[in-house]
């Protein structure tokens, strides 16, 4: 979907070894704009273990409940002291959303003796089974906010074209991560408020594991975002080739960026300044032309460069974009409030 000048692209495949397996795609994900300019983003990651059986309704929930309360919920300030109140009302609804949404499913079909006590046991109380991690972000005028609960990814493109992660990573190792189901998920909430940047892309974990390294992966959304930025929509084919040949997992992304004229990054010779004076030109190009005849050289009185060559469509996995990846310190249950965007 897009809204002129910006489109908000939002795209899940189903991985590999749940394909294999036979299980459901286990994430989530969508992209909503709202008036006047807002939009919002939001990917969910459900577990998918057995402790953790509906986690796809979980991820439908998170996404659910995300986009409802971005929406509704003016979360703006120019005040570093009331961003960080501001913002836990904001992840305090979402997650009392998701378990009133929770809440109402378990009403309607009850966990069977063994799930609920298996969910008892974990002291994830009625809530474990539906465990799902939450990225989302949302902007409202020229501020944006990033938030997340568990694994993932948040990149964000610079006015350089480098690719930024807003975010520290979740300090679990290998496969835990923290999650809605937890008894207090707020308590891990990571976030951030910031300018709204050139383009911002939120991913489900099994992107980033597809890849050997951080470098490839941000080379990788580099790519992405050149696609999506000149149109191409359709990412599915290359997301299930990512998870054939890389995690396995599910693949889900949620995006936000401007059309491909305003949002490409500029070259650092287009972005010099270049003084407007016409009488100097004239001259120089006069003298040019007078020394080229001197020595015999023909002379093409022409301002114009030669033409870029059309750039091709960088395949997901062999992209030709650079990008090279800066991440913040600190840790879980960190905010952050930026009055410059990120370079």
């Amino acid at each position: 979907m897009s809204r002129r000048g910006s489109k908000l692209v939002a795209v899940s495949v189903r991985g590999a070894g749940h394909i294999r397996r036979g299980r459901p795609n286990e994430d989530f994900v969508g992209a909503e704009p709202f008036e006047p300019d807002g939009w919002v983003i939001a990917v969910s990651d459900g577990h998918g273990a057995e402790l953790h059986s509906r986690s796809n309704i979980g991820s439908r929930f998170a996404v659910e409940a995300a986009l409802a309360e971005m929406r509704r919920i003016n979360w703006q300030t120019d005040s570093v002291n009331s961003a960080a109140p501001l913002v836990n009302g904001l992840i305090n609804a979402i997650i009392q959303l998701w378990r009133d949404k929770v809440e109402a499913d378990l009403q309607h079909t009850p966990l069977d003796s063994a799930a609920a006590a298996a969910s008892e046991a974990a002291g994830l109380g009625r809530v474990g089974p539906y465990g799902a991690t939450l990225l989302a972000a949302t902007a409202r005028g020229a501020q944006m906010l990033v938030l997340q609960i568990g694994d993932g990814d948040f990149f964000i493109r610079g006015d350089d074209g480098s690719i930024i992660r807003p975010l520290p990573d979740d300090p679990r190792e290998g496969e835990e991560t923290a999650s809605l189901c937890m008894i207090t998920p707020e308590r891990h909430a990571r976030w951030r408020i910031l300018p709204r940047p050139v383009a911002v892309l939120a991913a489900t974990d099994g992107f980033s594991k597809s890849f050997a390294d951080p470098s490839e992966a941000a080379r990788a959304i580099a790519a992405l975002l050149d696609r999506m930025a000149d149109g191409e929509d359709d990412l599915q084919t290359d997301l299930s080739a990512l998870s054939e040949r890389g995690s396995s997992d599910d693949i889900s992304l949620a995006a936000w960026l401007l059309d491909a004229e305003q949002g490409r990054p500029a070259s650092h010779e287009a972005a010099l300044p270049r003084p407007h004076l016409p009488w100097l030109r004239l001259i120089l190009l006069a003298a040019a032309a007078a020394f080229a005849a001197l020595i015999g050289i023909q002379f093409v009185g022409s301002a114009e460069r030669n033409p870029e060559k059309p750039r091709g469509r960088p395949h997901l996995t062999e992209p030709t974009s650079t990008g090279s990846v800066k991440k913040p310190s600190g840790g879980a249950g960190d905010g952050q409030f930026d009055r410059e965007r990120p370079k």
